[in-house]
């Protein structure tokens, strides 16, 4: 069959994580072992497998891959980017509101604070 990888429908995700990791840091140590783990969660995350497939991150083990470093600061970057989006969306539907009650945002000022 190949490479360690192999058995990943031939993409050699082992493989693939191994070698990027291992440009970067020596093996065996902690930050290659967790450039690793980091990559092949990725690439299993990017397969969008089904949560029963068996080849899919276990609910026993998930917890381990999301308290990974890498992981943990792009989920946060990613939920920084929703809040971000959130607050724009929120701020849009304020003018609107205010525009829709009194025509324009200087006059509602003029009106209910002055």
């Amino acid at each position: 069959h190949g490479t360690v990888g192999s058995w990943w429908e031939g993409e050699g995700a082992v493989d693939t994580a191994m070698s990027a990791a291992s440009a970067e840091e020596p093996i065996g140590s902690k930050a290659h072992l967790q450039a690793v783990w980091t990559s092949f969660y990725e690439q299993t995350q990017a397969k969008a497998l089904h949560p029963k497939h068996r080849l899919s991150i276990r609910p026993w083990t998930a917890s381990h891959f999301e308290r990974l470093p890498h992981v943990a600061r792009r989920r946060q970057e990613v939920q920084a980017q929703q809040r971000a989006r959130r607050e724009i969306d929120s701020f849009v539907a304020f003018i609107h509101k205010v525009r829709a009650l009194h025509g324009s945002e200087v006059r509602a000022w003029r009106r209910d604070v002055g």
